[in-house]
């Protein structure tokens, strides 16, 4: 406070040194007051100035916690950003994942969609020891018959079911017979044998065959005579029943 009893200017930020002269100025100022008016108004100065300065003092130190705090902040920001950055690239990774697992299922379905009907196709009698090519298309889900040499070709592993039929004109103590072949060899056997009288016969016989991947499946004519026409009246059909693989293939 000044010697007429009116604020000082203040003294925030001074040092002890100039503290101490302005306090000098002031008792020297007021020389004419009374010592202990002097006093009072010198010690309500230093008491104003003290109280600025804690103020002043309060003020940085709550700004710079304010700082550490926001720095604070801004650090478990970034954790959590970067926690979100690796969710993210895993979330990405299993998409991919998901989405290779759909395309290798989608491939393995197309493989199992395997199926196929056919006829001779062109009328008149065969015979002889020879493998017949049925050249009638009625389905050929998989294009896995071939129609030029009258071999099928398993694609993949498992159970298949095969109808083989026959018919022909029989003559008395004469018969139609045919084999069905698994890579060269006789699976099973279609036939009759007419002993009374000429007559047509029609024959069929069919059966579940286990396959590996690359099996060829055809019929042979076995030295008769068989006959055809627009009836379409012999024919060969298969389908695969269900896939097999690994440890449940098992080929006795």
């Amino acid at each position: 406070m000044g010697c007429d009893g009116r604020p000082s200017t203040a003294l925030t930020g001074m040092t002890a040194s100039s503290l101490s002269n302005r306090m000098r100025r002031d008792a020297t100022s007021c020389s004419s007051m009374k010592l202990p008016a002097a006093l009072e108004s010198i010690s309500s100065g230093v008491q104003v100035t003290r109280g600025e300065n804690e103020t002043f003092i309060e003020s940085g130190a709550v700004s710079i916690l304010d700082g550490i705090s926001n720095h604070e902040e801004l650090s478990d920001s970034q954790t959590q950003l970067d926690e979100m950055k690796t969710k993210y690239s895993e979330m990405e990774s299993r998409l991919k994942s998901t989405e290779l697992q759909v395309e290798k299922l989608k491939a393995e379905n197309e493989e199992r969609k395997v199926a196929f009907s056919v006829a001779l196709g062109i009328g008149g009698y065969y015979s002889g020891d020879t493998i017949l090519v049925y050249k009638d298309i009625f389905t050929n889900i998989g294009n896995h018959y071939n129609e030029l040499n009258g071999v099928f070709t398993a694609p993949v592993n498992g159970v298949y079911y095969f109808r083989v039929a026959l018919f022909g004109i029989v003559e008395r103590n004469s018969g139609i017979h045919c084999n069905l072949r698994k890579n060269g060899i006789i699976t099973l056997m279609a036939g009759l044998w007419e002993y009374i009288a000429i007559s047509q016969h029609h024959v069929v016989n069919a059966a579940s065959l286990l396959l590996e991947k690359g099996d060829r499946i055809d019929v042979q004519l076995q030295g008769t005579r068989i006959y055809d026409d627009s009836h379409k009246r012999n024919t060969l059909s298969g389908f695969l029943l269900f896939p097999m693989g690994g440890s449940d293939y098992y080929d006795p």
